[in-house]
């Protein structure tokens, strides 16, 4: 319907021009046929008459019709409706995630680094007195005690002591909270704390390169040490 309505708006025009002409047709032909009936009267020829009156109706017809022509309004021609420029979309990269298995592997590195971890947890412990182990302890343990605290914060899941009483609520994280001991039925539940559990806080690892992996033989964790003597012969 929309189509049809705008084919009649702009074929309007020229169905007025048609109309206008048509009149002009009658009038002249009243005016041509008024002339011819006065000529004859007078006794000139029909055949004279009729030639010289339709000539110059025509010219008549012809000089009103060009002249109604040119002032009568031209048939709109319809306009294409402006294209819209849609913003182009910038494509963002995504940002670039880290391999977790290099991050593992360089909080492995952190903590040898740091405080031997590696080294006292591949030791064969049977040889050494209790004592002798209480003293190794100390500094692996101030190593990584502090190489811990420049990567992350720690904090514990439950605030209380450990061996004090709580009750577990209904609703409670199973990935936070481990139960253990008799369970049965549906929280809340009655026990005592026998961990606290841990959670991170700030997680901020160092940026530095991932640990070498020569000829895909493993990550190097810490490089060997060798204490050159003197040239080899």
């Amino acid at each position: 319907m929309a189509a049809a309505g705008l084919e009649e708006v702009y074929m309007q025009p020229e169905t007025q021009w048609n109309r206008r002409v048509l009149a002009l047709c009658f009038i002249i032909n009243a005016i041509f046929i008024g002339v011819a009936y006065a000529l004859l009267i007078r006794g000139l020829p029909p055949c004279a008459v009729l030639l010289g009156g339709g000539a110059m109706a025509t010219g008549v017809l012809c000089a009103l019709a060009a002249r109604q022509r040119v002032s009568s309004p031209g048939i709109p021609t319809p306009k294409k409706p402006a294209a819209v420029l849609q913003p182009k979309s910038v494509a963002v990269p995504p940002a670039p995630s880290a391999d977790p298995v290099h991050r593992a592997v360089q909080v492995l590195a952190l903590l040898q680094q740091k405080g031997r971890l590696i080294d006292f947890l591949q030791e064969d412990l049977g040889a050494y007195q209790d004592a002798q182990i209480g003293a190794a302890v100390r500094s692996i343990h101030e190593g990584c005690r502090q190489a811990l605290g420049e990567m992350l914060d720690l904090r514990p899941v439950l605030e209380a002591e450990e061996g004090a009483a709580i009750t577990v609520p209904v609703g409670f994280d199973p990935q936070a909270i481990r139960l253990t001991g008799n369970v049965v039925g549906q929280p809340p539940f009655q026990g005592v704390l026998r961990h606290r559990g841990w959670r991170t806080g700030r997680v901020e690892l160092p940026e530095q390169l991932t640990p070498a992996n020569p000829g895909n033989q493993g990550f190097v964790l810490q490089a060997a040490e060798v204490e050159v003597e003197g040239r080899s012969c």
